[in-house]
């Protein structure tokens, strides 16, 4: 069984402007998704692509929906982006499912993170469980 833990963080801003900002962590079985990435490089033979975790501005323009549905339907959840600031560029999702009291995450990754990270692992999390992590988002408002 996997635990998930969602974190508001403060990391440094990418943009000149700002020097901090706020980014929406996300772990499992207390170890962050950038780690599990750079094992996976490494066992590759390869390094990160340079992804982050996303800003709290597009999490609630963007993908606050996708996060609360997933604890009820499947779809997709971004849980990271390209650090050059355009959405549009790349990001590591993973395909959400549930079943009976779980909630299965397998990554979504295009050819190119494929070669670089090879073979992602998935997950299963107790659904209560699941939705007990997602009240982190709820403090969204407050940032």
């Amino acid at each position: 069984m996997d635990q998930l833990k969602l974190c508001w963080e403060s990391r440094p801003s990418r943009h000149k402007k700002a020097k901090a900002e706020t980014v929406l962590a996300v772990y499992i079985n207390d170890v962050s998704i950038e780690e599990l990435l750079q094992e996976a490089a490494k066992r590759n033979n390869s390094r990160t692509l340079g992804d982050v975790f996303i800003n709290s501005a597009l999490v609630q323009e963007l993908l606050l929906k996708d996060w609360q549905n997933s604890c009820h339907h499947a779809g997709f959840i971004t849980l990271m982006a390209c650090a050059c600031g355009q959405w549009e560029c790349s990001t590591i999702c993973v395909k959400t499912t549930q079943q009976a009291n779980w909630v299965h995450w397998q990554f979504h990754i295009n050819d190119v993170y494929l070669k670089t990270y090879g073979q992602l692992p998935e997950f299963w999390f107790d659904a209560g469980d699941y939705t007990q992590a997602l009240q982190t988002l709820d403090q969204l408002s407050r940032l």
